[in-house]
């Protein structure tokens, strides 16, 4: 068992857990240290462990056609190798092997998998973190098990083709297999119009026209291919038959996949299938707008399929299925004011329109039409022939001359029964054209809650955007309609979270008070907005109080039962989660007076934040301005206070060993000071003051150490992102030092000891320093850097802040040796009181 948790935390793989996750996987862990050239992992093998390098390197291989070791990457600390421990088939797709001692977690994979079975939270993120991991690594040419057949191209070439785009490495190996890289001389035929689809074309260079045959017999050109785009969808799409011909009209090279073993892979492997057929529906729905000359239902109905194509309910159909829908369909105008569609009525025919308009309403309670919405061309009227209970649920009328396609909604439903392909893209069409558009007055099904009101009023709150219908009613059986009169309290800092509220009509103030007592205005808000956040969000507690300045009208939530909803519904709890989050983003300004706290964002400190994290933040900040010459820190001082800049200027000086103050840093806005409140000896390293009138965000230092403390993920992206601006600003006092050579390096308040100098660099206890012939050497803190490598006679230096490259050296590998040892010293041992960094 790992003894401690905190060294999973640098993983990706993990970086959305939470105490109990890691303590988990801690528990099926352990660390181990190899030697170098020990073997990690076997291609081929059953993948019985996930290992995660705190120390050392290792190489990844691949067998190539000719059996030879290629080598396809290199790993150290921070990075993950044996992913298949959790992605089937779990097995290796590479060996690996140290190339120096190293020290490793080694999870148990099949512990691990059971793990992501039993918590799907933990499988969900572990899952996600690989995915992640894979996606920005795994780009080897997968020598001899298809990367062979793809020639030079890795597998990740595949990536580039949209038929692909959304296949993990697995499945993408499984393409490769079955894939080759072809040229072509130009002139060369690909396809031919009615012959078998055996083969689907990738562009990688040149270009090919795209022809078919016309009334008259001749060829008819519809379309030019280059690189990145594909031809004969048909290898993939029933009937298999090419629709088209093509030739290529310059020397190409292309991913040449052969049909009938793609047409196995997608019926074996489901994932894949569903992928590809998708990704070839999306491209067919884009480019495939051949001129169907002579086609039997065109000359029927005048429609083609590039007609019936713009609509979304048939976006993902092939050609012969669009082929199928026009022989059902034909197209009719309508005059001004004639009926489509009645309430209640057998819905018999689905309508989608070309041109003109028609309104679409719904019987209140009180009996009278209300107008829900307006259709005009490219939307659809009439789903009920599409979906049961096949009656339709609102009457629709043309407001302007029209012109609609009409189709059976009978042999619609008995097509879509004997082409299941057919109808699941049908019936997932129309749902996502419910979810977004259909707003029906819920009279008498819940929606009487909300008075006279449509539940599609739900949809102009940010929170609720993206619920479907089922998922607005589900809100509309906990809310009600109430009205305020002006003075009325809606909120109140501090107390439990019970409703959240959503502004019908009127305004309301929002205020919050600051640390010295006072209340502050930070918000008004009316019609389409929301309040009462914390009804949502833990810790389910209002963080400001709010009155309504004028006779107001609300949707009122009750928050104890929209809680519950989310949780027995996942998927609309994140659809609400994810509107409270974009709402707080975008307007929620409490303590920082005035300040959203998406202000609190454009600080590279706290940039990797996430909303609730700078609410948290939010609440022990406040917002003040500073006169020309106001001292905001002092060296030596206590660092009770951080900084953030949102307006002005600031200097910042050290005192030299002669006593007088140097420059060292001008900060403006977006720039932080005063990192010693969070990183200890707590003590401000720098003085400050301010060169013109400022205004700054200033958070209380106790309360921020304890915030970090109590909240690990906070503390870890606020020290992390103060240590990218330290790593980036560091160093700018040595410059003005005049003896650099006697090391009167003081900011890092003890003595500093020379372990490696060569004239040009020298390496010290604490930095590393290059061009020291030169009056402003560059200074590199030993604390900035989390890796060291040789490369040939020079050091790479692997800093947050970016890489920094040695001048040559006489025994680089020494050098790296020393460095790596002083950096273990560095990173382990407590900061020294006075020890400076950076322009704080």
């Amino acid at each position: 068992m790992l003894s401690g948790i905190d060294e999973l935390r640098r993983f990706r793989i993990f970086a959305e857990l939470d105490e109990e996750d890691f303590e988990a996987i801690g528990k099926i862990s352990r660390v181990r240290e190899y030697e170098t050239a020990e073997k990690l992992t076997t291609e081929g093998a059953e993948a019985d462990n996930l290992y995660l390098f705190l120390k050392g390197k290792a190489a990844v291989k691949v067998r190539g056609a000719d059996d030879r070791q290629i080598l396809i990457d290199e790993l150290g600390p921070g990075e993950m190798l044996g992913w298949a421990a959790v992605v089937e088939p779990h097995v290796y797709t590479a060996s690996a092997w140290t190339t120096k001692r190293s020290e490793v977690i080694v999870v148990d994979g099949s512990q691990l998998r059971e793990l992501c079975e039993t918590n799907k939270h933990i499988g969900y993120q572990v899952a996600k973190g690989i995915g992640e991991i894979i996606s920005k690594r795994f780009g080897q040419a997968v020598g001899g098990r298809g990367g062979q057949a793809i020639g030079k191209y890795g597998i990740d070439e595949l990536r580039q083709f949209k038929i692909f785009a959304e296949l993990d490495v697995a499945d993408l190996d499984s393409i490769a297999q079955i894939a080759l890289v072809e040229e072509f001389e130009a002139g060369e035929q690909l396809t031919g119009e009615g012959s078998s689809a055996d083969r689907l074309f990738l562009f990688l260079k040149g270009r090919a026209m795209v022809t078919v045959r016309g009334p008259s017999g001749g060829q008819v050109l519809i379309d030019e291919l280059g690189p990145g785009e594909l031809l004969g969808w048909g290898a993939v799409m029933e009937p298999h038959v090419y629709t088209a011909s093509a030739w290529t009209t310059e020397p190409c090279e292309l991913f040449v996949v052969d049909g009938r073993e793609l047409r196995e892979l997608c019926d074996t492997n489901r994932r894949v299938g569903y992928q590809v057929a998708k990704g070839v529906g999306e491209v067919m729905s884009r480019r495939f707008g051949q001129a169907i000359s002579g086609r039997p239902e065109e000359a029927l109905t005048g429609l083609g399929p590039e007609e019936l194509k713009q609509f979304d309910i048939f976006a993902e159909l092939d050609e012969s299925e669009l082929e199928s829908i026009a022989q059902i369909s034909h197209v009719q105008t309508y005059d001004i004011g004639e009926e489509l569609t009645a309430e209640g009525a057998d819905a018999d025919k689905l309508y989608l329109f070309l041109r003109g308009k028609a309104a679409v309403k719904v019987r209140s309670s009180e009996g009278r039409q209300v107008l829900i919405d307006e259709l005009g061309p490219g939307q659809m009227l009439g789903w009920g022939a599409v979906t049961p209970p096949h009656v339709y649920t609102a009457s629709a009328w043309t407001t302007e001359p029209s012109e609609l396609i009409v189709v059976d909604g009978e042999r619609l439903r008995a097509l879509g029964e004997t082409n299941k392909h057919l109808g699941y893209q049908v019936a997932r069409g129309v749902g996502e054209i419910i979810s977004k558009r259909f707003g029906r007055v819920l009279a008498g099904k819940g929606g009487q809650v909300l008075g006279g009101y449509a539940i599609d009023e739900l949809h102009q709150f940010k929170i609720f955007a993206e619920l479907d219908v089922a998922e607005l009613e589900a809100i509309a059986g906990v809310s009600d309609v109430q009205q305020f009169e002006p003075g009325e309290e809606l909120i109140t800092e501090g107390r439990p979270a019970d409703k959240l509220y959503l502004f019908l009509k009127g305004r309301a103030a929002v205020e919050v008070q600051l640390p010295e007592g006072d209340q502050v205005l930070i918000d008004e808000l009316g019609p389409g907005e929301l309040i009462g956040w914390g009804a949502v969000m833990e810790p389910h507690v209002y963080t400001a109080t709010a009155w309504t300045v004028e006779p107001s009208e609300l949707i009122v939530v009750d928050g104890a039962r929209l809680r519950e909803l989310c949780d027995d519904n996942k998927q609309m709890g994140y659809k609400v989660v994810k509107g409270v989050g974009e709402v707080m983003s975008k307007r929620f300004g409490h303590a920082v007076g005035g300040h959203g706290i998406a202000e609190l964002h454009q600080f590279k400190v706290l940039a990797g934040l996430d909303m609730a994290d700078l609410d948290a933040i939010g609440r022990i900040s406040y917002v003040r301005e500073f006169e020309a010459r106001e001292e905001l820190i002092t060296e030596g001082g206590a660092a009770d206070k951080f900084y953030l800049i949102l307006k002005g200027k600031v200097d910042v000086k050290v005192r030299s060993p002669e006593g007088r103050q140097v420059l060292i840093d001008e900060l403006g806005a977006g720039e932080m000071l005063g990192w010693g409140a969070v990183m200890e000896p707590h003590v401000h390293a720098a003085s400050a003051w301010t060169v013109e009138p400022s205004e700054l965000i200033v958070v209380n230092g106790d309360s921020l150490r304890e915030l970090c403390e109590q909240n690990k993920r906070l503390g870890y992206q606020v020290v992390r992102g103060i240590g990218e601006v330290i790593s980036k600003r560091f160093g700018e006092a040595f410059g003005e030092r005049a003896e650099l050579h006697e090391k009167d390096l003081r900011a890092f308040g003890g003595e500093e000891r020379v372990i490696w100098e060569n004239g040009e660099l020298q390496l010290t206890t604490r930095a590393v320093l290059i061009g020291m012939e030169s009056d402003a050497p560059e200074v590199l803190p030993l604390e900035a850097v989390y890796d060291v490598e040789v490369q040939g006679d020079r050091v790479v230096f692997h800093a947050h802040g970016g890489d920094v490259t040695s001048p040559p050296v006489d025994e680089p590998e020494r050098l790296a040796a020393l460095a790596e040892d002083e950096m273990r010293r560095t990173r382990y041992a407590r900061r020294r009181k006075d020890y400076y960094v950076g322009s704080n």
